[in-house]
């Protein structure tokens, strides 16, 4: 190839091939010569390019290998920078990661030259490159830009750009830093081009990284997420309490995988049945914990001794701290059934008030004043008492029910909801029940709740029922 060098472009291009016959001396023999030469250039110059592909798809195959088996980010680095020492013959290999230049920090280092020096030459150069998000090369006795005046040896650099496989605007992440050549004083143009190759390799390399880690922890949290998810159901009622004077029907559909709504049948002293509809702020685990805390303690209280209220307001107490510590607060209604006096006693704690249907239509609301559980530590709570006749009904409700949104961005409402039951002459809980779900989910058509739902019924018998059947 040194020959080419030495002699004129014109020479070289004019002529015949010699078409393998043999050279002759002169005019015509030199032109032949120059012939010889001219081909002899040709196949080195083609030998050469071979070679540099055929190490550029060599390199590309085993970090393709080598990325497949990274794990993690520094791994990844490690087999790069192994890699392209092998091909690329420099003295430091460096691999720094970073949001910025002055984040970057070193995350693989090899080579024989690991002198303080090169370090700190390679780690001023890629704070260069890191700015301007370009490739960097600079021979031995030129400079880097805001770096030293002259450098002994030559430094290549290739950033790690983020976002190219995305479509999205490339930004730099990283560098890969060469330093030192040992076998010349600068880096050759097939050599800063597998510097390239490396660097995009180990960019791809690092987003499967992060893309990898991504799945693997939205599949950590699915998976706690139903075992949270399987809790709560179980915490549920398994059965329906089915009374001589009235039956009993609730459906529960958590909005997300794990809801903030829960429902209860309670017994408690005396005889009396003690219904509950609560509503957590937020979806998801931490919610899905509170209702589960909310459940056990207010349990335990309805079914000791005293008024509902007392009940509520205990369990406020209990709860405040952790309440007030999670930044959660929890609205309830909670209903007494006492056969025995034929009334049903309420609670409202911030809640919706529940509906009372009577026979002929009429339509009222339970009210009472209370703050939902987590406002005050101490708080009292009203509780309002209606006489129950055969026929009547009460609804309770979570705020999914009226705050249902259709798709023209109305909302199903509490009239809306007045109406429907006044229009309605169920003949059992279930009915009941059933009639309010489908109404709401045609009104808020294909695209479904977007808020926990929940609704419990009670409704009195028409006539008592002979073999009655009492929660266990």
């Amino acid at each position: 190839m040194g020959l080419v060098g030495e002699l004129p472009l014109s020479w070289l291009v004019r002529g015949r091939r010699c078409e393998g016959k043999p050279v002759e001396s002169g005019p015509d023999g030199d032109e032949a010569q120059l012939e010889l030469v001219s081909l002899r250039a040709e196949v080195e110059a083609l030998g050469g390019e071979l070679l540099d592909r055929y190490e550029e798809i060599t390199l590309l195959y085993h970090l393709a290998q080598d990325m497949g088996a990274a794990f993690d980010v520094n791994q990844a680095a490690e087999n790069v920078l192994a890699r392209s020492l092998q091909v690329i013959p420099a003295l430091l290999g460096m691999v720094l990661i970073g949001a910025t230049a002055a984040e970057l920090r070193v995350v693989a280092q090899s080579g024989a030259g690991e002198a303080a020096h090169r370090v700190e030459l390679a780690q001023s150069a890629a704070r260069v490159a890191m700015r301007s998000g370009a490739l960097l090369m600079v021979h031995a006795g030129g400079s880097i830009p805001s770096g030293p005046d002259v450098i002994d040896e030559p430094v290549l650099v290739a950033p790690l750009l983020s976002g190219e496989s995305t479509g999205c605007a490339p930004r730099p992440v990283g560098v890969v830093v060469l330093v030192g050549h040992r076998t010349a004083d600068r880096f050759s143009a097939g050599e800063a081009q597998l510097g390239g190759v490396v660097a995009r390799q180990l960019s791809q390399g690092i987003e499967n990284v992060h893309v990898l880690r991504a799945i693997q922890e939205k599949e950590r949290l699915e998976s706690q997420l139903e075992l949270a998810a399987q809790v709560q159901r179980s915490l549920l009622p398994l059965r329906t309490p089915q009374l001589d004077t009235a039956g009993f029907a609730a459906a529960c559909l958590p909005a997300a995988q794990v809801g903030g709504d829960y429902y209860d049948y309670v017994p408690g002293p005396g005889g009396v049945m003690n219904i509950v509809v609560a509503d957590v702020t937020g979806h998801g685990l931490g919610p899905g914990l509170i209702t589960t805390m909310t459940r056990s303690i207010l349990r335990a209280e309805l079914q000791r001794p005293g008024s509902l209220a007392a009940a509520v307001a205990q369990t406020n107490k209990l709860m405040w701290d952790d309440l007030v510590a999670t930044e959660t607060f929890v609205t309830l209604f909670a209903a007494r059934y006492d056969a025995a006096a034929g009334v049903v006693r309420f609670v409202n704690a911030g809640h919706h008030p529940a509906l009372m249907r009577h026979p002929d239509g009429v339509v009222e609301e339970l009210s009472s004043a209370g703050l939902p559980l987590g406002i005050l530590a101490s708080t009292r709570y009203g509780e309002g008492c209606r006489a129950l006749g055969r026929g009547d009904a009460v609804l309770l409700f979570s705020d999914g029910v009226v705050e249902g949104g259709a798709p023209d961005g109305s909302v199903f409402g509490t009239s809306r909801l007045c109406s429907l039951l006044s229009g309605t002459d169920a003949a059992s809980a279930q009915e009941l029940v059933s009639r309010v779900v489908d109404e709401l989910a045609s009104f808020q058509g294909p695209d479904g709740q977007q808020d926990d739902v929940t609704v419990v019924a009670m409704r009195m018998h028409d006539a008592p029922v002979d073999e009655p059947v009492a929660l266990a």
